[in-house]
């Protein structure tokens, strides 16, 4: 599991090192605001899931997801049976995560996701 971890971080800090090294590519998806789908995961979600728990450095739970989809790239999910959110740690995905916590209190109807808002206004 570990060196699966590596791997996929190594490929992916290759991947940004090649997106820094063309900034007026990067400058030009910076942009075009980001499309970002929350949704229920699917079955073919799964590999997908395993590599972001693997890049979180968490174990796969199955059961219940609800992910956001950037641009048809998972980049976070949140379990909706315990809450756990991963996501990809070479992404920002701060508010994305923020999102996945309202719509999963909205779907299940625990007030968790509200009181954290009204902290941070």
């Amino acid at each position: 599991m570990q060196q699966l971890t590596h791997e996929i971080s190594r490929q992916r800090q290759a991947e940004m090192r090649g997106a820094a090294a063309r900034p007026g590519r990067a400058r030009q998806q910076n942009a075009n605001p980001l499309e970002i789908v929350i949704r229920h995961a699917e079955d073919c979600d799964r590999a997908a899931l395993r590599r972001l728990a693997a890049l979180d450095g968490i174990d796969f739970v199955p059961g219940s997801w609800l992910v956001a989809d950037a641009d048809g790239r998972l980049t976070a999910a949140l379990h909706l049976d315990d809450g756990k959110v991963i996501a990809d740690p070479f992404t920002p995905t701060t508010a994305v995560r923020r999102v996945l916590e309202l719509w999963a209190a909205q779907l299940t109807g625990r007030p968790g996701g509200l009181r954290r808002r009204l902290r941070l206004a």
